[in-house]
């Protein structure tokens, strides 16, 4: 407390600056304290060593990683892009399939149906079973 008065207020607190300085048994006990905290140069040199080590190692191994990754993004891509244009090919039948049915039950019932209407659902209906049919004559005829 002295001391932060003093440091503070200076020579105008009136405290003596000679009671200020730290007894001997407080000086043993913080050089007992920087015995304990403080370690050795020569374990921190290794220590930092071997920090240094841990590091270039994980360095190396992410770079063996992006390697590996880099060798393979190739077929990624092609791949891919297979799967994009396969995506593209089934929609694009799917979309004839719907036309083709849109266009038969406008055949059957001579006007523009809406899909969501019972009218069209059966005319689907009867084109998969009619599908179905075949495909059991023709799987019969190879067997």
């Amino acid at each position: 407390l002295k001391r932060k008065m003093y440091a503070k207020y200076g020579e105008a607190s009136g405290i003596n600056p000679k009671l200020l300085w730290p007894t001997k048994s407080e000086i043993e006990e913080r050089m007992k304290d920087d015995a304990i905290l403080e370690r050795p140069l020569e374990e921190a040199v290794r220590k930092a060593f071997k920090k240094q080590a841990k590091d270039a190692y994980k360095r190396l191994k992410k770079e063996q990683e992006i390697d590996e990754n880099m060798s393979k993004m190739l077929k990624l891509i092609s791949d891919y892009k297979s799967k994009i244009r396969k995506h593209r090919a089934i929609r694009r039948q799917t979309k004839r399939r719907h036309f083709e049915l849109k266009c038969e039950a406008r055949e059957v019932y001579g006007y523009n149906l809406a899909p969501s209407d019972s009218k069209v659902k059966s005319v689907v209906k009867q084109h998969r079973s009619q599908k179905l049919k075949a495909y059991r004559e023709f799987k019969a005829e190879n067997k």
